[in-house]
Protein backbone atom coordinates (compact mmCIF):
# COMPACT_ATOMS: atom_id res chain seq x y z
CA UNK A 1 0.00 0.00 0.00
CA UNK A 2 1.24 3.72 -0.72
CA UNK A 3 2.06 5.21 2.44
CA UNK A 4 0.71 9.14 2.01
CA UNK A 5 1.31 9.46 5.79
CA UNK A 6 3.07 7.26 8.82
CA UNK A 7 1.00 8.53 12.06
CA UNK A 8 1.94 6.92 15.85
CA UNK A 9 3.75 4.00 13.78
CA UNK A 10 1.10 3.47 11.54
CA UNK A 11 0.82 4.06 7.92
CA UNK A 12 -2.27 5.45 6.52
CA UNK A 13 -3.16 5.47 2.92
CA UNK A 14 -2.85 8.30 0.42
CA UNK A 15 -6.69 9.14 -0.67
CA UNK A 16 -7.51 11.48 -3.13
CA UNK A 17 -11.55 13.04 -3.05
CA UNK A 18 -12.42 13.99 -6.80
CA UNK A 19 -16.29 14.84 -7.54
CA UNK A 20 -16.22 15.30 -11.03
CA UNK A 21 -18.87 17.09 -13.48
CA UNK A 22 -19.31 16.30 -17.25
CA UNK A 23 -21.30 18.99 -19.19
CA UNK A 24 -20.98 16.22 -22.16
CA UNK A 25 -22.82 13.20 -19.52
CA UNK A 26 -19.40 11.27 -20.17
CA UNK A 27 -18.50 11.11 -17.12
CA UNK A 28 -16.87 8.03 -17.08
CA UNK A 29 -14.05 10.14 -19.05
CA UNK A 30 -14.32 12.75 -16.89
CA UNK A 31 -13.32 10.48 -13.64
CA UNK A 32 -10.70 8.37 -16.40
CA UNK A 33 -8.69 12.25 -16.58
CA UNK A 34 -8.69 12.44 -13.13
CA UNK A 35 -8.05 9.16 -12.05
CA UNK A 36 -4.95 8.95 -14.29
CA UNK A 37 -3.22 11.79 -12.26
CA UNK A 38 -3.13 10.04 -9.22
CA UNK A 39 0.29 8.07 -8.02
CA UNK A 40 -0.25 4.18 -8.55
CA UNK A 41 -1.19 3.29 -4.99
CA UNK A 42 -3.33 5.49 -4.18
CA UNK A 43 -7.26 5.40 -2.85
CA UNK A 44 -9.57 7.67 -5.19
CA UNK A 45 -13.15 8.58 -3.16
CA UNK A 46 -15.66 9.31 -5.36
CA UNK A 47 -18.59 11.60 -4.54
CA UNK A 48 -21.41 12.90 -6.74
CA UNK A 49 -22.32 16.83 -6.15
CA UNK A 50 -25.22 16.37 -3.94
CA UNK A 51 -23.14 14.36 -1.34
CA UNK A 52 -22.54 15.78 1.66
CA UNK A 53 -20.17 14.73 4.62
CA UNK A 54 -21.99 14.94 7.92
CA UNK A 55 -19.05 14.80 10.06
CA UNK A 56 -15.16 16.39 10.65
CA UNK A 57 -14.24 12.76 11.17
CA UNK A 58 -15.69 10.83 7.85
CA UNK A 59 -12.05 11.04 6.33
CA UNK A 60 -10.51 9.15 9.47
CA UNK A 61 -13.12 6.59 9.23
CA UNK A 62 -12.72 5.95 5.61
CA UNK A 63 -8.84 5.93 6.01
CA UNK A 64 -9.58 3.30 9.05
CA UNK A 65 -11.73 1.52 7.30
CA UNK A 66 -9.04 0.89 4.07
CA UNK A 67 -6.12 0.09 6.58
CA UNK A 68 -8.74 -2.27 8.65
CA UNK A 69 -9.64 -3.86 4.85
CA UNK A 70 -7.59 -3.22 2.55
CA UNK A 71 -7.99 -6.40 0.19
CA UNK A 72 -11.63 -4.71 -0.52
CA UNK A 73 -12.29 -3.24 -4.28
CA UNK A 74 -14.82 -0.84 -3.38
CA UNK A 75 -16.52 1.14 -0.27
CA UNK A 76 -20.13 2.51 0.26
CA UNK A 77 -21.44 3.79 2.90
CA UNK A 78 -25.06 4.46 4.27
CA UNK A 79 -27.19 7.17 2.53
CA UNK A 80 -30.16 9.11 3.67
CA UNK A 81 -31.57 8.72 -0.22
CA UNK A 82 -31.49 7.02 -3.17
CA UNK A 83 -33.14 5.09 -5.87
CA UNK A 84 -32.66 1.39 -3.79
CA UNK A 85 -33.53 1.44 0.10
CA UNK A 86 -31.93 -1.15 0.16
CA UNK A 87 -29.02 0.75 0.14
CA UNK A 88 -30.27 3.50 2.73
CA UNK A 89 -30.05 3.93 6.14
CA UNK A 90 -32.61 1.44 7.84
CA UNK A 91 -33.50 0.50 4.74
CA UNK A 92 -35.64 3.86 3.86
CA UNK A 93 -35.76 6.43 1.59
CA UNK A 94 -36.20 9.50 3.59
CA UNK A 95 -37.79 12.75 2.48
CA UNK A 96 -37.00 14.43 5.37
CA UNK A 97 -34.19 17.83 4.30
CA UNK A 98 -33.31 19.01 7.84
CA UNK A 99 -29.82 18.54 7.97
CA UNK A 100 -29.80 19.01 11.36
CA UNK A 101 -31.94 15.82 11.46
CA UNK A 102 -28.81 13.76 9.17
CA UNK A 103 -26.36 15.26 11.29
CA UNK A 104 -27.85 13.59 14.30
CA UNK A 105 -27.54 10.06 12.32
CA UNK A 106 -24.31 10.15 11.31
CA UNK A 107 -23.36 11.28 14.63
CA UNK A 108 -24.96 8.58 16.16
CA UNK A 109 -23.36 5.96 13.67
CA UNK A 110 -20.22 7.12 13.65
CA UNK A 111 -20.62 6.70 17.41
CA UNK A 112 -21.95 3.28 17.49
CA UNK A 113 -20.11 1.71 14.42
CA UNK A 114 -16.99 3.55 13.72
CA UNK A 115 -15.18 2.59 10.71
CA UNK A 116 -16.86 -1.09 11.12
CA UNK A 117 -17.67 -2.92 7.62
CA UNK A 118 -20.44 -5.39 6.69
CA UNK A 119 -19.48 -7.25 3.09
CA UNK A 120 -22.29 -5.87 0.18
CA UNK A 121 -23.36 -7.17 -3.30
CA UNK A 122 -24.45 -6.44 -6.32
CA UNK A 123 -23.96 -2.73 -7.87
CA UNK A 124 -23.18 0.15 -5.82
CA UNK A 125 -24.60 3.76 -6.59
CA UNK A 126 -22.00 5.97 -7.41
CA UNK A 127 -23.11 8.73 -4.69
CA UNK A 128 -19.79 7.37 -2.75
CA UNK A 129 -17.23 5.03 -3.93
CA UNK A 130 -13.75 4.69 -2.36
CA UNK A 131 -11.71 2.05 -4.29
CA UNK A 132 -8.34 1.42 -5.18
CA UNK A 133 -6.52 2.98 -8.09
CA UNK A 134 -5.39 -0.71 -8.92
CA UNK A 135 -9.04 -1.16 -9.26
CA UNK A 136 -9.78 1.12 -12.04
CA UNK A 137 -6.74 0.46 -13.86
CA UNK A 138 -8.47 -3.03 -14.23
CA UNK A 139 -11.78 -1.59 -14.71
CA UNK A 140 -11.46 1.61 -16.66
CA UNK A 141 -14.35 3.79 -16.90
CA UNK A 142 -16.61 3.88 -20.55
CA UNK A 143 -17.41 6.43 -22.68
CA UNK A 144 -21.05 6.57 -22.79
CA UNK A 145 -23.25 8.76 -21.73
CA UNK A 146 -24.18 8.16 -18.01
CA UNK A 147 -27.69 7.04 -18.90
CA UNK A 148 -27.21 5.27 -21.90
CA UNK A 149 -30.36 5.68 -24.14
CA UNK A 150 -29.24 2.98 -26.24
CA UNK A 151 -30.06 0.49 -23.03
CA UNK A 152 -33.45 -0.45 -22.72
CA UNK A 153 -33.32 -0.94 -18.99
CA UNK A 154 -32.62 1.93 -16.95
CA UNK A 155 -30.74 -0.67 -14.62
CA UNK A 156 -27.76 -0.07 -17.66
CA UNK A 157 -26.62 3.05 -15.93
CA UNK A 158 -23.10 4.15 -15.41
CA UNK A 159 -22.83 3.17 -11.74
CA UNK A 160 -24.45 -0.26 -12.52
CA UNK A 161 -22.27 -0.89 -15.78
CA UNK A 162 -19.20 -0.24 -13.69
CA UNK A 163 -19.42 -1.54 -10.38
CA UNK A 164 -21.15 -5.12 -11.71
CA UNK A 165 -17.52 -5.41 -13.56
CA UNK A 166 -15.77 -5.12 -10.02
CA UNK A 167 -14.31 -8.31 -8.90
CA UNK A 168 -13.44 -8.85 -5.35
CA UNK A 169 -15.00 -7.42 -1.74
CA UNK A 170 -17.55 -4.45 -1.67
CA UNK A 171 -18.32 -3.46 1.85
CA UNK A 172 -20.27 -0.85 3.24
CA UNK A 173 -18.49 1.28 5.83
CA UNK A 174 -21.60 0.98 8.71
CA UNK A 175 -20.81 4.12 10.46
CA UNK A 176 -20.22 6.27 8.12
CA UNK A 177 -23.41 8.23 6.50
CA UNK A 178 -23.57 11.04 4.02
CA UNK A 179 -26.61 13.36 3.25
CA UNK A 180 -27.72 12.76 -0.52
CA UNK A 181 -30.08 15.93 -2.00
CA UNK A 182 -30.73 12.93 -4.57
CA UNK A 183 -34.19 14.69 -6.44
CA UNK A 184 -35.30 15.45 -2.91
CA UNK A 185 -38.01 17.63 -4.75
CA UNK A 186 -38.63 15.72 -7.37
CA UNK A 187 -39.95 12.12 -8.59
CA UNK A 188 -37.11 9.68 -7.79
CA UNK A 189 -36.89 8.64 -11.72
CA UNK A 190 -36.46 12.21 -12.63
CA UNK A 191 -33.99 12.40 -15.12
CA UNK A 192 -34.55 16.05 -16.11
CA UNK A 193 -30.40 16.37 -14.87
CA UNK A 194 -29.45 13.89 -16.95
CA UNK A 195 -30.17 15.59 -20.46
CA UNK A 196 -27.87 18.07 -21.93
Amino acid sequence: MYVGVKKNGMNLPNIFYINPYSLTLEYGKELNKHIECFPKKSWIVVTDHDVQFLTPNAGRLISNAIVKYPDTSIFTCQVNRLGQAKRCHNMEISDNDQIKHHTNIAIDLERKLGYECEEVDGHLAGFFWCFPRRVWEDNKFDNLKIVDKTQTDHLQSFDVRWTNKIQGAKRMITGLYVFHAYRINKHLWETDHLEI
